[in-house]
């Protein structure tokens, strides 16, 4: 969608006239140690660092971002200005060069649909707050709108964009009188379905959050079959005991209150199990993730 992205590169960019950073000063001095790291970034990628998702690149670009203002401020040692125009051509952007630079970063962002993060993160709220106030140029507008649209529209939390999609879920059974199948269907069936697989995935392995799994038991009967339902409590329950039992060596007391659920789950496994009523299989669970939790002596258990 966006084949237009660009990031301004240094033409014929080598690698840098100083050995700084491999001799022994650059690692007392932390200037001459960063100025190499970033010189190095240079003439490896061609280019100059620019904010962006890539936390390393970020500070590098935030570094470079800081000797610019020293530069105009005319706070920055001969030295240091001799450095940075031998090994690092063009660190001196123009402001609209490095405003072109973060678009380009934004606009490969949204064509990868990736999370926009670091300074970059920064640099989009500024956009946003000066077109809220007016101060956003049209031509710089116009080209936030042609290569990375809806630029201007904070992105939704995680949970309304899950609520959204369970919504479609829910649609879907409510008009088609059935839960979407893997098999066949239009493409909008089957990626229902893959979305509801992984809630049940989720689901199996108890990871599914308390709120949304009511949401879906409620609006989308059926999703999660009842035998898979029951089996997720009663394994949660199970691997709770397997960490107790680990952490602290001993069983469970109901006298204890932060431990009295996970007990009377225990006393209940137990007592179905001495009346003949624990399946083959969670016994089985038990005496893997909790040796000894059966007493003998205490009856039979058929």
């Amino acid at each position: 969608m966006f084949s237009d992205v660009n990031i301004l590169t240094i033409p014929g960019a080598a690698a840098p006239a100083s050995a700084l950073s491999t001799d022994a000063s650059a690692a007392a001095d932390p200037w001459t140690a960063k100025a190499a790291t970033v010189a190095d970034f240079v003439a490896r990628s061609g280019r100059l660092p620019v904010a962006g998702p890539d936390l390393v690149e970020d500070e590098l670009a935030g570094w470079l971002a800081v000797q610019r203002r020293a530069a105009q401020q005319n706070r920055i040692t001969d030295e240091h200005r001799r450095y940075l125009d031998s090994n690092i051509p063009g660190w001196r952007q123009t402001r609209q060069e490095r405003w072109d630079s973060q678009l380009a970063l934004l606009a490969e962002a949204s064509a990868n649909n990736t999370p926009v993060r670091g300074q970059l993160k920064v640099w989009l709220k500024s956009q946003r707050r000066a077109a809220v106030a007016g101060n956003l140029a049209v031509e710089r507008k116009s080209a936030l709108d042609a290569r990375a649209p809806g630029w201007d529209r904070p992105a939704a939390d995680a949970e309304t964009l899950w609520l959204g999609r369970a919504e479609d879920l829910a649609n879907y059974v409510d008009f088609a009188g059935r839960l979407p199948s893997s098999a066949g269907g239009t493409a909008e069936s089957a990626g229902l379905y893959r979305w509801m697989n992984y809630q049940r995935s989720l689901a199996k392995a108890g990871k599914i959050t308390t709120k949304r799994r009511k949401w879906l038991d409620k609006n989308v009967p059926g999703w999660l079959p009842a035998p898979d339902g029951r089996e997720v409590q009663w394994s949660a329950h199970a691997t709770a005991l397997q960490t107790f039992l680990t952490s602290t060596g001993r069983w469970p007391r109901v006298a204890v209150s932060a431990e009295r659920t996970l007990a009377r789950w225990l006393g209940t496994q137990r007592a179905a199990a001495r009346a003949g009523r624990l399946t083959a299989a969670r016994r089985e669970k038990l005496d893997t993730v909790a040796v000894g939790w059966l007493p003998a002596g205490r009856g039979p258990v058929a």
